[in-house]
């Protein structure tokens, strides 16, 4: 074995590829020479450095591959235009490119002559926007009441529709959960906030602020939900803040909104909260709404 043939063999040495017979006829070539065996000295080293490092694959990767498969998978099941076919029948046949060639040009101009397409609203385009292969980048509200989304798929597009369109509704739905976006996560849920009369929005504003990890984002959901702050779901969330969220001003606003609808079935609550609050402004209306509500404010 030459230097060149057991230097191309290398790398299926280390990965296992040799058969038996070309490994030793190449562990006898570089028991012989030196400086094919530097060369796979090198390669271990190399390896073992791959080995060793741990790949940190970015945030939201396995989305957005998964969104990039759907949308591939879209583009192979749609239906083939009639043309494609015609196109093919000619490419696979050179006496009939010339015809097919010509027959195109004057279907295309006599089209053109006949048919002028309507020009399309924002709406009538929004339609044809394949939306669960799409990430929401941006959201802000535009003119008339529309809101503008800047979507990201194989490239970047803005759209345009009512905030009570259920499409565009989905899509800020969909950015409201965005992991890697709190600055995107604000403002969605700041435009949600108008919308707050539908079941839906109001649940996503309650997971928002019993979960994310940005306060700016929890404030923003807890401003939607001020309305609603009787509704029993709205309360339930409300109180398990007061008691586990780290950000004083949330839990401020928490006991705000509930002291007012003084209800005694709170009252276990906000014991607890007596327990382990340590803001003084907050103890103090916990301690306020327990003796309006002529409880203890020690538990027993």
């Amino acid at each position: 074995m030459n230097c060149e043939k057991a230097l191309d063999s290398l790398p299926l040495l280390l990965y296992g590829e040799l058969s038996f017979d070309e490994e030793e006829r190449l562990e006898q070539h570089l028991a012989a020479c030196v400086s094919c065996n530097r060369e796979m000295d090198a390669l271990r080293q190399m390896h073992a450095a791959f080995e060793q490092a741990e790949a940190a694959p970015p945030a939201g990767l396995l989305v957005d591959c998964r969104r990039e498969l759907r949308l591939r998978l879209h583009d192979e099941q749609a239906p083939r235009p009639w043309y494609r076919k015609f196109s093919a029948l000619f490419n696979h046949s050179a006496l009939l490119r010339p015809a097919g060639a010509l027959a195109l040009v004057a279907v295309g101009f006599a089209g053109a002559r006949l048919w002028t397409p309507a020009a399309q609203t924002p709406e009538q385009s929004f339609d044809t926007v394949p939306v669960s292969a799409s990430r929401v980048r941006f959201v802000e509200p535009g003119q008339d009441g529309r809101v503008k989304i800047t979507l990201e798929e194989t490239k970047q597009r803005e759209i345009m529709g009512k905030i009570g369109d259920a499409r565009i509704r989905d899509l800020l739905l969909a950015a409201a959960q965005d992991p890697a976006d709190p600055g995107l996560r604000v403002e969605t849920i700041d435009l949600l906030n108008s919308q707050n009369e539908t079941a839906e929005v109001r649940t996503a504003l309650i997971a928002a602020l019993q979960h994310d990890e940005n306060a700016g984002v929890r404030l923003k959901a807890l401003e939607g939900l001020k309305t609603y702050a009787g509704d029993t779901q709205v309360r339930r969330a409300l109180t398990e803040v007061l008691l586990s969220d780290d950000n004083p001003g949330i839990r401020t606003q928490a006991i705000e909104l509930l002291t007012r609808h003084k209800r005694r079935d709170m009252v276990g609550a906000l014991q607890q909260l007596m327990q382990r609050e340590d803001n003084a402004y907050i103890r103090q209306r916990t301690q306020r709404l327990l003796t309006d509500l002529n409880a203890s404010v020690d538990s027993f």
